[in-house]
């Protein structure tokens, strides 16, 4: 009777290891090589996040060059149904997205801790077969297509 009751008092705790004990929540950020901010931001913020939310946060850097990382930022785009625009660097957190449009470090500090606070959205059912890039790229007019190749003829950087 007595293990019995020992047995049932420790079950509790068991429970509560078990809680203390999770896995920590995974930041995506979608770079390319090319992105000068996306490699500052590799460089200088990425380590301070991971030492700020230590055991909290897991960070995983994904090149958009390559075509698995873009699809897999596309399926997650559709999966939350995101509006948000492929401005890098991306950053998904718990079915959250944050581009790299202005003040991005300072914007990502708050995305975090108000990620981390807030419970993460359920994925909508489906069949999850995952992007088609085809009709991803079909969705583009003519005139955005010859625009970006006119501004990326002019780009500086692109040499």
């Amino acid at each position: 009777m007595k293990n019995f009751l020992l047995i049932l008092a420790l079950i509790p705790g068991l429970f509560l290891a078990e809680g203390l004990a999770r896995e920590p929540e995974e930041l995506i950020v979608f770079t390319s090589p090319t992105c000068k901010e996306c490699m500052e931001i590799k460089e200088e913020v990425l380590p301070l996040v991971e030492k700020e939310f230590s055991g909290r946060i897991r960070v995983r850097t994904l090149d958009i060059s390559q075509i698995e990382n873009y699809k897999l930022l596309l399926e997650l785009k559709e999966r939350y149904a995101s509006s948000a625009e492929n401005i890098l660097p991306v950053f998904y957190f718990k079915g959250r997205f944050l581009n790299g449009r202005g003040g991005i470090e300072k914007r990502l500090w708050a995305f975090l801790n108000e990620s981390m606070d807030a419970p993460a959205p359920a994925a909508p059912s489906g069949p999850g077969a995952g992007s088609d890039l085809a009709a991803y790229f079909n969705t583009f007019k003519p005139l955005a297509v010859a625009g970006a190749g006119l501004v990326d003829g002019i780009n500086p950087c692109a040499f």
